[in-house]
């Protein structure tokens, strides 16, 4: 499946707060940070994997780069997307709500 952009981000934007118990998401929102484990990674990439296929996201990957930017971005040059980074975050929080 082709993604949009912006379906990107939704989509790994929902997964992310339904691992995270988190309401919101931020691009600088660092997954560690805002209380991801090892079991919470474990879990974000087995459904990572179900939405996005395999090896669009590794444990390397998101130890690497735990930002939801550069989350996003790794799954979008994984994907074959070309990355649009104003396009695939979303508004920021200066502009508008948090993804």
């Amino acid at each position: 499946m082709r993604w949009e952009p912006a379906d990107r981000a939704a989509a790994v934007a929902a997964i992310w707060r339904e691992v995270l118990n988190r309401e919101a998401v931020d691009p600088d929102d660092d997954f560690f940070a805002v209380g991801g484990t090892s079991l919470a990674a474990v879990k974000f990439l087995a459904e990572v994997e179900e939405v996005f296929g395999i090896d669009v996201l590794t444990p390397e990957d998101l130890y690497r780069g735990p930002k939801f930017a550069e989350v996003l971005a790794v799954i979008a040059a994984n994907s074959g997307a070309a990355v649009e980074p104003s396009a695939a975050l979303g508004p920021s929080a200066a502009t508008g709500p948090a993804l």
